[in-house]
């Protein structure tokens, strides 16, 4: 299972970060909020080879959780990420924007103003 997977640490952690990310997107519509952001938010960062996959899971959960400022801020650093694939992107930048976020590619990452 991923679960196992996830937990082996004879394996090497890019092997148990992707398993994570898999169980987590396998059990998603089950997982409270919480559950996902604790579990994600460690590979959600600018830079790191997660940041869209689990990035997109732990805004949706900041979303759910009525945290609006963080998932913006992680939409637009999702969107201005060019490490992350160009679907994902897309999205975030839809996503950032419904928050009140500027995440278009050349945008400072401020909230758009009212």
């Amino acid at each position: 299972s991923f679960a196992a997977v996830a937990a082996d640490t004879s394996l090497a952690k890019p092997f148990r970060d992707l398993a994570l990310v898999r169980q987590t997107s396998a059990e998603y519509d089950t997982l409270k909020p919480q559950v996902v952001v604790e579990r994600l938010r460690p590979l959600a960062v600018p830079g790191g080879p997660w940041l869209g996959s689990a990035g997109e899971m732990v805004g949706v959960a900041y979303i759910r959780l009525n945290q609006r400022a963080q998932a913006g801020t992680l939409f637009g650093q999702i969107a201005r990420d060019t490490t992350v694939p160009e679907t994902i992107r897309q999205r975030a930048v839809q996503m950032a924007g419904a928050l009140g976020v500027d995440a278009t590619p050349n945008a400072t990452p401020t909230e758009v103003s009212k």
